[in-house]
């Protein structure tokens, strides 16, 4: 039992809780645990991993994701949502689609971001939602995130409301741009719904995606669950010998222009790549620069196979 979940997460149900039921439905024989978490104010595709695929957490969040999200203009929040309490409210007479368009462009690309007060951005140790609740002010600095692009889908109704859809990565937090637009806009607004809608190329549309009243037990799981394999979609891959997967179980490194390419991924990374071998799984680091026509890859996350895990 060893793969990767796609499951339909619902409003008012935490990431965690999804990871605790699927565990109960498995008798808590195999470890699960999530790539990125999901507000419980959010819905959308939640990535799970079983057994041996929790080793690849970090490689998953650093897939692109596409959001689509709800603005509501008017008010900003103490938590950028509509969970929230108002802070204030603000005229909005002057907003228009055009206007709103034309700031859209800012918000594409490489950017410094304020995560939300109400967030899991670590402070001091703590969480900053549990300082925030607890009366202490939190001032949390700006981190650099990449938003691959950002567009309105609906027309701004009698509400005010609008929707966009953005592809972002790691890092990037949706309620922080609908808070930061209505900066812009000097209208205020918070973020009315949200959905994660895919994460590389699985979506909410993908075959195996369960909602989590379905996952009722270890066949139902197992008759879902995605191989290891699907990562080589992403990033690139090479097939090792018989003798370099002895090297690389050992985390000696070796040299790229000895390896032969296996596959190509889709969002290859300048970082990482895939070796596999006959019962070898590795994320592997280019870490060092050989010489001028090669450059070395160190194996940095290995995981066995047997027989029923390739």
């Amino acid at each position: 039992m060893n793969g990767i979940l796609l499951i339909r997460k619902d409003i008012g149900i935490t990431s965690t809780s999804c990871v605790n039921h699927v565990r109960q439905c498995l008798e808590k024989k195999f470890k699960v645990g999530h790539a990125g978490t999901l507000d419980s104010t959010a819905s959308g595709l939640l990535v799970l991993l079983i057994g041996k695929a929790t080793r690849l957490s970090r490689f998953v969040m650093d897939l692109p994701k596409l959001y689509r999200v709800r603005v509501q203009l008017g008010s900003f929040t103490d938590t950028d949502d509509y969970s929230g309490e108002i802070l204030s409210s603000c005229g909005y007479e002057s907003v228009s689609e055009e206007l709103i368009d034309s700031l859209l462009f800012s918000f594409q690309g490489t950017r410094m971001q304020v995560p939300p007060g109400i967030s899991a951005v670590s402070v001091d140790g703590k969480r900053a939602h549990e300082l925030a609740r607890s009366g202490e002010r939190v001032s949390l600095s700006p981190k650099p995130i990449y938003v691959e692009y950002i567009r309105r889908i609906s027309p701004l109704d009698s509400k005010m409301e609008f929707q966009l859809e953005v592809k972002c990565h790691k890092g990037t937090y949706i309620r922080s741009i609908a808070r930061d637009i209505g900066r812009l806009l000097g209208s205020g607004a918070f973020v009315r719904s949200l959905e994660r809608f895919s994460i590389g190329i699985w979506d909410l549309d993908h075959p195996s995606t369960l909602r989590l009243s379905q996952c009722t037990g270890y066949e139902q799981i197992e008759a879902h669950l995605l191989s290891l394999n699907e990562m080589q979609h992403y990033y690139n891959t090479y097939s090792l010998s018989s003798e370099q997967e002895i090297s690389a179980r050992n985390g000696i490194s070796l040299s790229l222009s000895d390896l032969s390419p296996l596959q190509r991924g889709i969002f290859p990374s300048a970082n990482s790549l895939i070796l596999r071998g006959e019962n070898l799984f590795s994320f592997a680091g280019i870490r060092e620069y050989e010489n001028r026509s090669s450059y070395l890859v160190k194996p940095e996350t290995n995981i066995n196979l047997d027989e029923g895990q390739r």
